[in-house]
């Protein structure tokens, strides 16, 4: 009886309570969609930038790979040069050293003033006075005036 009298003074409150929640969670759960629709918009343009991101990665990573591998070649190139301009110069000093000792005794000035062989060796090297000097065949320069005027002289 008490909840039958209760039912009886509630019921004209329950179906504008009920239709209000009905329009309530019917709101919420479009609102709740729209925003997943966004969500899935924004989600498949953020896997898109990191698929790119990937990729960019990955072309940046073999650039510095191979940039790295330029740069030791580079430093060992650079050790290489340093070792042969080292070597040269200990050459040079060595030669100059040599060149001093074989000098030290003759005289420094005058019309006399007579060079060592070895001086005159050093300075004739290479040059058309040097006997020891590899003649070319005519023509083997490789020079186009000299082939020309040596077959033209062959030829008359």
């Amino acid at each position: 009886m008490i909840l039958e009298a209760a039912k009886a003074k509630l019921a004209p409150f329950l179906v504008p309570i009920i239709g209000t929640l009905v329009v309530v969670v019917a709101g919420a759960f479009w609102w709740l969609w729209s925003d997943r629709e966004q969500l899935l918009e924004e989600n498949s343009t953020l896997t898109q930038a990191m698929e790119q991101a990937k990729v960019t990665n990955q072309q940046n990573l073999s650039e510095i790979a191979r940039l790295q591998a330029d740069i030791a070649w580079r430093d060992q190139q650079a050790v290489i040069r340093s070792e042969r301009e080292r070597t040269l110069n200990d050459q040079l000093a060595e030669a100059e050293a040599k060149l001093k000792e074989l000098v030290k005794d003759a005289p420094c000035s005058g019309p006399e003033y007579v060079w060592p062989d070895a001086v005159y060796d050093r300075m004739r090297a290479g040059t058309v006075a040097d006997p020891n000097r590899i003649r070319e065949a005519p023509g083997a320069s490789g020079l186009p005036g000299k082939a020309n005027l040596a077959g033209s002289a062959q030829a008359d």
